[in-house]
């Protein structure tokens, strides 16, 4: 069932031991849903509150992120010793996003990268025939305490190319307190309208742009306050035949999106798709 990246660790039989450990978060390594939000916030907070990290601290320094279960034991460690912003994000416009180009850059920067082997929701063909079946919601948070929302639709083949965001997607809405979706599923096509600038301040980006969506907005900044949750916030929800499913909230995101997010909080990898 798993594919890993060779030299993640010594042995594949290891890391696929450790994986199907009781504790390891169901077969996705998520979060399993729990209905009471406030109970779901604390488990969050206990859990991965060590790989919550500010801009400042993020930036121009080097960490070691630890998922650590139950047994205390690492699942998934990034290090991180490069900024971002400046000469850093025209660096990264010139990456090569094809997979393989993407594995090189992680290497080469120290990351470690493991593919899961999900079966494709079957019940979404007819809406994504491309095999779109998870949704990827992110909330941030400006460095001058505006807010900027997306929502991204993922292909489950993480660093595929940009075609998510390019050419439309498959975007819902997200109910705030359980992070469940409240409409069915669509596809947008053609690409929503691509703005050039911060949706909130007006400010101009340069050599990025991002997608319009005023219908997640809204949205989204309700999660954000319910919840409380300072900095980044992933939410990843799978989309199956009997209906989506929340899997869990992690603190990371896609290489994609870095170019969307500009001089915002940014974490250097997407760790759970």
């Amino acid at each position: 069932m798993l594919a890993i990246i060779k030299n993640w660790f010594q042995e594949k039989s290891a890391l696929e031991t450790f994986l199907r450990r009781e504790y390891a978060l169901s077969q996705h390594l998520h979060f399993k849903l729990i209905s009471d939000r406030r109970v779901f916030y604390e488990k969050f907070k206990q859990e991965t509150a060590q790989i919550l990290f500010t801009r400042d601290e993020l930036e121009d320094k080097t960490f070691l992120l630890n998922y650590l279960f139950e047994r205390k034991e690492p699942f998934l460690w990034l290090k991180k010793k490069h900024t971002l912003s400046g000469s850093g994000l025209a660096r990264i416009n010139k990456l090569d996003f094809s997979k393989q180009g993407l594995l090189k850059w992680m290497h080469k920067h120290g990351f470690f990268y493991v593919e899961l082997d999900i079966p494709q929701a079957s019940g979404l063909k007819e809406v994504a025939p491309k095999g779109l079946n998870t949704l990827n919601v992110l909330t941030w948070k400006a460095k001058a305490s505006d807010i900027l929302l997306l929502g991204a639709a993922m292909q489950w083949t993480c660093f595929s190319p940009l075609d998510s965001l390019d050419a439309g997607g498959i975007w819902q809405s997200i109910d705030p307190d359980f992070g469940f979706p409240v409409n069915r599923a669509r596809q947008i096509s053609p690409a929503p309208k691509v703005l050039d600038y911060h949706p909130l301040t007006g400010v101009k980006f340069k050599e990025f742009s991002i997608l319009e969506m005023d219908e997640v907005h809204t949205l989204l900044s309700d999660s954000y306050h319910k919840l409380g949750i300072e900095g980044l916030l992933s939410w990843e929800i799978v989309l199956q035949e009997k209906g989506p499913k929340l899997l869990g909230i992690s603190n990371s995101t896609c290489l994609n999106n870095w170019l969307a997010f500009g001089d915002l909080h940014r974490m250097s990898m997407c760790l759970d798709l």
